[in-house]
């Protein structure tokens, strides 16, 4: 795979990627990056839940 790059001062070149570095950039997307973001799914999607605590009170009380 063949990804083009822009280096500060340089202008662009072109990288020839490997299978096996595609696979290992997999592998570190997998350990780093995953978790975080379902950590921060998880966080967001109690959201809703909260929203409704709040606004049960303001509807109730009309």
């Amino acid at each position: 795979m063949k990804i083009k790059a822009n280096v500060m001062g340089y202008g662009e070149v072109e990288i020839e990627l490997s299978d096996e570095t595609i696979k290992e950039i997999g592998k570190v997307y997998e350990q780093l990056l995953e978790p975080t973001i379902k950590e921060a799914g998880d966080t967001l999607s109690i959201l809703p839940s909260i929203a409704n605590n709040i606004a049960y009170p303001i509807i109730m009380n009309r």
